[in-house]
């Protein structure tokens, strides 16, 4: 094999042939041209964030962002304390150097164009673009929650307020939609109203949530916590008792309803609105008093003869705080 410059194709003697006919090493000269010709051609230019007035550019893993530093220095405080005169002076991607083909000579003269080059060589190019899509005002960006944690793991890993803001905003907004998943965000990041409204929909239906993966990576202290809270319901409830006598079916339904609220294997919410569906009722068989009854209970202990899940959340029995 004679050598070349890094970006030449191989050459071969030709009595070299009959050996690399030979199956492994057939393989093993292929996996090298492969290799080779992997880190010959480079990166890529983004899709989305690929400006050419831009003075910056980053690479992650095989991508290569062309970027304002003005605008990623008003959005991040780790972009504007490092974009100095200096930074990106040792991690120039190999590209300025070794061009190969017309796309990788183009992107070449970009870098040699820009103020500053950097390599985030751990980032994942396509969770980067996500942080360029909220942080540049070109296009409508909405938060989901499948981009919802990415946001704020690269908001808190770069120091952008926006992104930070605009994940809590999304979480106290939709946290009733996936609570656990809300609650394990608010607890990491901090969030008090957002961990506090989430815990409520945990408390009434913990062991709904015990099997989740999610659940268990809660902090221990926080799982012990929403575990004390199902358990004070349950205590609560035991030592409530109806003044007023109903007639056998009723009194057989609601007896069951109170003793579901006792048990921490039985959603809460679910058993408030059975028990409010008879407060609520003229269709029984006793007099309308059983059902005057339920309705004062409800609303003496639970806020309402209706109690809604928006009721539940601002009562102490039915949240927790983060520390």
């Amino acid at each position: 094999m004679q050598s070349r410059e890094p970006n030449a194709c191989f050459h071969f003697h030709s009595d070299a042939i009959d050996i690399l006919k030979e199956p492994i090493l057939h393989f093993a000269l292929k996996s090298i041209i492969i290799f080779h010709r992997h880190i010959a051609m480079g990166y890529t230019h983004s899709e989305q964030h690929y400006y050419d007035d831009g003075d910056v550019i980053i690479t992650c893993q095989d991508t290569a962002f062309r970027l304002h530093s003005a605008v990623l220095k008003l959005s991040s405080e780790f972009f504007k304390a490092k974009f100095t005169s200096t930074w990106g002076s040792t991690s120039t991607p190999h590209l300025a150097q070794e061009p190969l083909d017309d796309s990788s000579v183009s992107l070449a003269q970009d870098i040699r164009e820009c103020k500053f080059q950097v390599e985030l060589s751990d980032e994942d190019p396509s969770k980067f673009a996500i942080l360029l899509d909220l942080i540049y005002p070109v296009k409508y960006f909405q938060v989901t929650w499948a981009t919802v944690e990415d946001v704020l793991c690269l908001g808190d890993k770069y120091l952008i307020d926006k992104a930070f803001q605009t994940a809590k905003n999304f979480l106290e907004a939709k946290c009733t939609h996936q609570p656990l998943v809300s609650l394990a965000l608010a607890e990491r990041y901090r969030f008090a109203q957002v961990f506090k409204k989430s815990s409520t929909h945990i408390i009434l239906n913990i062991c709904a949530h015990m099997d989740n993966p999610t659940f268990h990576a809660l902090s221990d202290r926080t799982q012990r916590k929403l575990f004390q809270a199902r358990l004070r319901i349950s205590i609560f409830v035991s030592h409530l008792v109806f003044n007023t006598s109903f007639c056998v079916p009723c009194l057989r339904y609601v007896e069951d309803s109170v003793n579901a609220l006792r048990d921490p294997t039985i959603p809460v919410f679910a058993t408030l609105q059975k028990l409010a569906a008879l407060g609520n009722s003229t269709r029984i068989s006793c007099t309308e008093s059983s059902s005057a009854c339920v309705a004062r209970f409800l609303d003496s202990h639970f806020g309402s003869d209706n109690p809604t899940m928006t009721l539940l959340q601002g009562k102490t029995m039915f949240f927790v705080e983060l520390d």
